[in-house]
């Protein structure tokens, strides 16, 4: 048996699994009668654990007979779940599920008469010299290894409907794999069978989802660590994983919702290297069969490639070279005549402004290219304040002076409203191009409160419209602390404070400002008892009254009973409250509750209260409207 070599070439290489794709550059003719080559494609689910396989058949040129039987035997365990199999057009399959083979056999099913022997007649669909045919597939959890191909020119395969299985093929004499066939190594997933004592063994799969084995790759480099376990027990804790002879075992952990292991290793750490990389990791078990200990260890070498940002033409520099590909592929996009994928840096299909600016970026500073100009943003422009004027974004050129187009999030007009938008300039000059992508940033306006210092009040006096009397410079509303109603204790210097809300809350933030009011003492002789209340609404829409009673006389009110409390004629609750007594230039404070039946929300009506002290009483009433 002569040897043949496999060909890989990375196609994909994504967290769910890795893509190869194989081509047989130096198979021999079988028996002199045709000269085929196989081109194969592996793909892994990571969700399913399953692995597709694809098989092309070429038929050389120079072979003397048509292909009309392929087979395809895995490597790994004599028993193998193969599900799922296709065929090309005129073609039919049986699983050998037993010795892990699938055979397809070129057959014409509209004359399935057969022959003598009751194999099926010779097809119109074989591989004629010279031609191709695609098509062969299956899945199966084995993973790639050692696998084994053969074809013939005769299909000795006995007459049976498409989709029968093998244990209804019994007499299918299935090729020698050994003997005729043709055998190699299929590349990426990458597995390995670990031999121990005798025929027993341990499986330990590396399954590289990036890179696969041979594969050039740019950091940085995810390797997952399989254990596919054919009734063995693995010990996990003798995992172990060396890349370049140092030993990375630590760095892998588990992968979430699976046993298996994952490490990432990036370009610059030690130990991965620029150059070729070589990774080995072992594990040991027990075989359940025997009790015979195996130790199993699975090798992948991969190439680590330097990336230089610009390097367009893979020649180690960024230079003006790199540039004329870019400005060459100015303004095309995919699948139009001269577009240049090297040149579409940002990878949106299209080589327009954005790849050129991000070009001039890789050049070295200070580099100068027929050609590219660059375009830089005025800092100073790109954060504003609103006004309700247009804010353009400045430019400028080097060379000095070049024509250029500015968009605002898509619209050539500056805006006025505050907010964020992605601005893109361009460069419009006949022979240079450029350009430049920012963010304009049109903050909000704060408003301007003016509030002068109010006079002086009496203790007793309740705050109004005389001292909360703030105006902002746009329309908006106006919270007070304390609020409107509120009697203050005696003092200077008590601070009022007010929140503005904008009426234009995209434009203008919020905003708040404060002052300063003095309390003077009463001056009034005996007892004078000033009432003043705040009103508001409970969950039940009940009026909750608030009741200030401030004395300002020289005299305490010994003994003060509120008696009680009257919207219109709607009593409050509860009362009587004794509230104790209130001294000279102080106050107390209660509650009452009145039922919504006081009326309606902007109702005017008259709230009146009565109370008793020792030697006095207390009768006030006052014109309100409802909240």
């Amino acid at each position: 048996m002569r040897c043949w070599s496999l060909e890989c070439t990375i196609l994909l290489l994504i967290g769910g699994g890795g893509l190869a794709e194989c081509q047989d550059t130096s198979l021999p003719p079988v028996g002199n009668q045709l000269a085929v080559s196989v081109q194969e494609r592996t793909a892994f689910d990571g969700a399913s654990g399953l692995y597709t396989y694809s098989y092309a058949v070429q038929n050389g040129a120079g072979g003397a007979e048509a292909v009309e039987l392929f087979a395809v035997q895995l490597g790994g365990p004599v028993v193998a779940d193969v599900l799922n199999a296709t065929s090309p057009q005129g073609w039919s399959f049986v699983i050998h599920n037993d010795r892990a083979i699938v055979s397809w056999a070129a057959t014409d099913m509209s004359n399935s008469t057969g022959d003598s022997s009751g194999n099926l007649p010779a097809s119109t669909y074989q591989v004629m010299p010279g031609a191709s045919l695609q098509g062969f597939t299956f899945q199966s959890h084995v993973p790639p290894g050692g696998v084994s191909y053969y074809a013939t020119g005769y299909a000795p395969l006995p007459m049976a409907a498409p989709g029968d299985i093998d244990d209804e093929h019994a007499d299918f004499s299935a090729p020698d794999f050994t003997q005729i066939g043709m055998s190699g190594t299929t590349i990426g997933p990458v597995s390995t069978t670990l031999f121990g004592n005798g025929s027993k063994s341990i499986r330990a799969f590396v399954v590289v989802l990036a890179p696969g084995q041979g594969a050039l790759v740019q950091s940085p480099v995810s390797i997952q660590i399989k254990f596919a376990i054919d009734g063995e027990t693995i010990d996990r804790t003798t995992f172990h994983a060396e890349l370049n002879s140092v030993d990375v075992t630590s760095a892998f952990s588990a992968v979430s919702g699976s046993v298996d292991l994952q490490g990432t290793f990036a370009r610059g750490t030690s130990p991965l290297q620029v150059g070729t990389n070589d990774f080995i990791a072992s594990v040991s078990g027990t075989d359940p069969q025997g009790g015979a200990a195996a130790t199993g260890v699975s090798r992948v070498m991969f190439v680590v490639k330097a990336v230089l940002p610009g390097d367009l033409n893979g020649d180690g520099v960024v230079n003006c070279t790199d540039a004329a590909i870019a400005i060459a592929a100015f303004g095309t996009q995919l699948r139009q005549p001269g577009f240049d994928a090297r040149a579409d840096l940002n990878a949106d299909g299209i080589v327009d402004n954005r790849d050129l600016t991000l070009m001039s970026t890789y050049l070295p500073s200070g580099t100068v290219c027929g050609g590219l100009a660059t375009l830089v943003f005025s800092a100073a422009s790109l954060t504003q304040v609103y006004d309700g004027k247009p804010k353009l974004v400045g430019v400028t050129t080097s060379p000095v002076g070049l024509q250029t187009s500015v968009t605002y999030s898509g619209y050539s007009s500056a805006p006025t409203n505050a907010g964020t938008y992605v601005v893109v300039a361009a460069i419009t000059d006949a022979v240079y191009h450029g350009g430049a992508t920012g963010v304009l940033s049109v903050q909000k306006a704060t408003p301007v409160i003016t509030w002068s210092t109010p006079a002086s009040v009496t203790f007793g006096t309740a705050l109004g419209s005389g001292q909360l009397d703030a105006t902002a410079s746009i329309p908006g509303s106006f919270v007070y602390s304390p609020l409107a109603g509120t009697v203050l204790p005696v003092g200077n210097g008590q601070t009022l404070s007010v929140v503005f809300i904008p009426t234009d809350t995209t434009d203008y933030n919020t905003a708040s400002a404060t002052t300063t009011i003095n309390v003077l003492p009463g001056t009034s002789t005996g007892v004078q008892i000033v009432t003043t209340n705040v009103l508001k609404r409970d969950a039940s829409n009940n009026i909750v009254v608030q009741l200030t009673f401030a004395n300002t006389g020289k005299s305490a009110a010994a003994n003060f009973t509120l008696t009680s409390v009257k919207i219109g004629s709607a009593a409050g609750t509860p009362v009587p409250q004794s509230l104790g007594s209130i001294g000279s230039n102080s106050l107390v404070q209660t509650t009452v509750t009145v039922p919504a039946s006081a009326g309606a929300s902007g109702t005017a009506t008259s709230l009146a209260v009565t109370g008793t002290y020792t030697g006095g009483t207390l009768n006030s009433s006052a014109r309100i409207t409802l909240p």
